[in-house]
């Protein structure tokens, strides 16, 4: 699977301080082995290209959000396990939305 436009948008925020492993992390190339819906969000493990596997940048990062009209608040992390990235967002106060869409997110 490639990766939808909240992963994108999540990854995005996460890696910011470094626009190339962001672009690499998001590229069309770039495959999804699991995506999962739970119930404060979702979770997703992404095969890396072979040059991130290693990335400092790819430590654990976390970005903390609000959702827009739904008075919302959580969190989206990162982190490296073995040679596949994991991504997660968690709603923590508020309901999680059914479809999470980037322009939910502020």
């Amino acid at each position: 699977m490639q990766l939808n436009r909240v992963e994108v948008f999540a990854l995005h925020k996460l890696l910011q301080g470094n626009a190339q492993v962001a672009l690499t992390a998001t590229a069309p190339s770039v495959q999804v082995l699991e995506r999962v819906q739970t119930g404060a969000g979702f979770f997703s493990v992404i095969r890396l290209p072979r040059r991130l596997e290693v990335s400092s940048e790819l430590r654990e990062r976390r970005w903390p959000f609000r959702l827009k009209r739904r008075r919302g608040a959580g969190y989206f992390v990162c982190w490296l396990e073995d040679s596949s990235l994991c991504l997660e967002a968690v709603i923590e106060r508020g309901e999680c939305p059914a479809d999470l869409v980037p322009e939910l997110f502020t």
